[in-house]
């Protein structure tokens, strides 16, 4: 579900690899988006952030970054994965209310030695020329 801080608005999505190539469509084809909600060991798991509305400096440049966290059933971080100031959007762009994605995909591959149960994917995003702020949150099973 996606989340908003006045006209700046973003969501988080978890793909299979199939998911992802939507992102590959040319910028008149609208992708198919749809976010996962179970997947199995050895699966890959990209993790998506879609936004839009950004404010955009005199210049046109946006900054748009996010911190992202993933916690195990436990509650405790998966595997190191308390990212902090990943780049989403930072350069020039011709408008600010298109759709936009982080160009660099996160992803996560579930090993056997992961536990079994409910992992959950945070997300904080700022557009720091706008000086606004979205915290977003998945639920993702990691099935036996």
């Amino acid at each position: 579900m996606a989340e908003s801080d006045g006209d700046f608005t973003a969501e988080l999505f978890l793909m299979d690899a199939a998911g992802i190539q939507e992102f590959a469509k040319p910028v008149d084809e609208a992708p198919r988006l749809s976010s996962m909600s179970a997947t199995k060991r050895g699966d890959i798991v990209g993790i998506k952030l879609v936004f839009a509305g950004i404010a955009l400096k005199d210049d046109l440049n946006a900054d748009v970054r996010y911190d992202l966290k993933i916690l195990d059933p436990e509650g405790k971080i998966y595997d190191k994965t308390d990212l902090k100031e990943l780049e989403a959007l930072q350069r020039k762009v011709p408008t600010r209310l298109r759709l936009f994605d982080n160009l660099q995909v996160v992803a996560i591959k579930f090993e056997p030695k992961d536990k079994a149960g409910e992992y959950r994917i945070l997300c904080t995003v700022r557009d720091n020329v706008g000086k606004k702020q979205v915290k977003l949150e998945k639920k993702l099973t990691l099935e036996n």
